[in-house]
């Protein structure tokens, strides 16, 4: 009989600290740590420092269609004022081998985009954050490109973007810069 109090006033206890911690402002959610009175962003171009010519309009894309499919920010062009600047530049574009063929030529490979992301304030004053990111952050694989099942580096390439835009929306929206 005493040992069953005692576990049911452990378990009381533990009841009533979880409770407390809870009650202590502690703070999980989806909407992530943005500024609640952020509402809106301008994302300019993104400037190509690669050999890889167009790659700044497939990576300026996904960034936009990923920060659409969140909801969370509207999308404006950055002279309507935004509440957020986003601006940046891509500066690696690489091509790893992830195997090979029995005379070393790469039969399946990533591709990796890197881009380093500026966010500010619109009117030019507070920096929210400047920060490296890639599209391999994660768990994207979408970049990979399987020469023996058909696929193409432009396929690679798309994907790639893709995973890039969607790593900076988190980056915005869910890690709360």
């Amino acid at each position: 009989m005493i040992r069953m109090s005692r576990i049911a006033s452990a378990a009381g206890a533990a009841v009533l600290l979880s409770a407390a911690l809870g009650a202590t402002g502690c703070r999980y959610g989806t909407a992530g740590s943005l500024d609640p009175s952020i509402r809106t962003i301008g994302v300019t171009v993104l400037r190509n420092s690669t050999s890889q010519p167009g790659l700044e309009g497939e990576v300026t894309s996904a960034v936009i269609s990923a920060l659409q499919s969140f909801g969370r920010l509207s999308i404006i062009r950055p002279e309507d004022r935004p509440d957020l600047l986003l601006t940046g530049t891509i500066e690696t574009f690489r091509r790893n081998s992830v195997r090979t063929d029995r005379y070393g030529d790469p039969v399946r490979f990533e591709l990796e985009i890197e881009a380093v992301i500026t966010v500010r304030r619109a009117d030019g004053g507070h920096l929210v954050k400047k920060v490296r990111v890639s599209s391999l952050d994660g768990d994207a694989r979408g970049g990979q490109v399987d020469l023996t099942r058909g696929e193409s580096e432009a396929r690679g390439r798309a994907a790639a973007a893709e995973d890039l835009g969607r790593n900076i929306a988190r980056r915005i929206l869910e890690q709360g810069w």
